[in-house]
């Protein structure tokens, strides 16, 4: 129940108040437990075997970051180096760095993805992690109507817009 669930995983506690749910506790169990009931793994090689190699880019970013990213790095880089930081997982403040980095990070990944659309007649899926880095590059990348699935697509509509995007020569981005 909601109870223990706060108890177990979000490290409840009673304040004196009333319980305090804001927590997080037993996060490896929980995560292990998400991904064997909720998240299916497959790689493309097990399905889709005529499918071109992934391209991959580097795309730089300015040289400066906003203060306020830069002040998140700066605090980040204290407590973990960064070798260890692709591992490290429940920390907000590093989980707003990656979502604020995100967000700085769509203004040269649209200018990057809006020159390979009118150079080629590609098409082109971007992934994203973050709705609000998603909905920039969307906004963006308006004048190629991208066609866009994230959580909050209703189901039965993610497989319309996975066909849209795979039969009509004139919807070539999907986010």
């Amino acid at each position: 129940n909601y109870h223990q669930f706060g108890q177990y995983f979000c490290g409840g506690f009673h304040d004196g108040y009333g319980w305090n749910y804001k927590g997080q506790s037993n996060f490896d169990e929980f995560m292990a437990q998400i991904q064997e009931r909720f998240m299916l793994s497959i790689r493309k090689h097990e399905v889709l075997h005529d499918l071109p190699a992934k391209t991959e880019s580097l795309v730089f970013i300015d040289d400066v970051l906003p203060a306020r990213l830069a002040k998140l790095e700066s605090g980040i880089l204290k407590e973990y180096s960064p070798d260890e930081i692709s591992d490290v997982t429940g920390n907000e403040h590093l989980s707003t760095y990656r979502k604020l980095l995100g967000l700085e990070k769509a203004k040269s990944a649209a200018r990057f993805v809006r020159e390979i659309l009118d150079d080629s007649g590609e098409s082109l899926l971007l992934f994203g992690i973050h709705k609000e880095a998603i909905a920039s590059m969307a906004l963006l990348l308006k004048k190629f109507d991208p066609l866009i699935i994230t959580g909050d697509v209703p189901v039965g509509e993610r497989q319309a817009r996975v066909d849209l995007f795979q039969n009509d020569k004139h919807r070539r981005l999907m986010i």
